[in-house]
């Protein structure tokens, strides 16, 4: 799929290192910004009278907010459009599978079916980031509402 320059994803004069280096960064903004809001999380969880029936929902909302953080900075950030929130969500999702192979020894305390679907939810999320985060052409619509009221 060409974009509008002419050329493919990725090549509007900008080489491969260039695009792996944003690639990395939207990454490191993806696996940053779940640390930052666990961090807050717990801090409101130490507040609460049973915070155990909230760790499941806030490390959720945590994980998700970055894969949706990780979209919008990729699509900002390189050439690809779309295919970049496909591609960030996809390593962030293998990421977040390598560390539950490491870190959990009883499985993570969901079944697999369910981890499935939050895997599946990190590439929709992230690719839902990069629709959103993309760049609008908001001012060729203005003027055609502004020439419409005109005439």
């Amino acid at each position: 799929m060409k974009n509008k320059a002419g050329g493919y994803p990725g090549s509007s004069g900008s080489d491969a290192g260039t695009q792996v280096l944003r690639y990395l960064i939207s990454l490191s903004i993806a696996v940053i910004f779940p640390i930052i809001l666990v961090l807050i999380f717990t801090f409101y969880s130490c507040t609460l009278p049973d915070p155990d029936k909230f760790i499941f929902p806030f490390g959720l909302i945590s994980v998700m907010s970055g894969a949706m953080a990780g979209g919008i900075a990729s699509v900002r950030l390189t050439d690809g459009g779309m295919f970049s929130g496909i591609v960030v969500g996809g390593i962030y999702s293998l990421i977040a599978f390598i560390l539950r192979v490491i870190f959990s020894a009883g499985g993570g305390g969901v079944g697999p079916w369910l981890s499935i679907l939050i895997y599946a939810g990190m590439v929709l999320v992230s690719l839902m980031g990069a629709y959103l985060g993309r760049p609008r052409d908001i001012g060729r619509s203005r003027n055609r509402k502004i020439k419409k009221l005109k005439s």
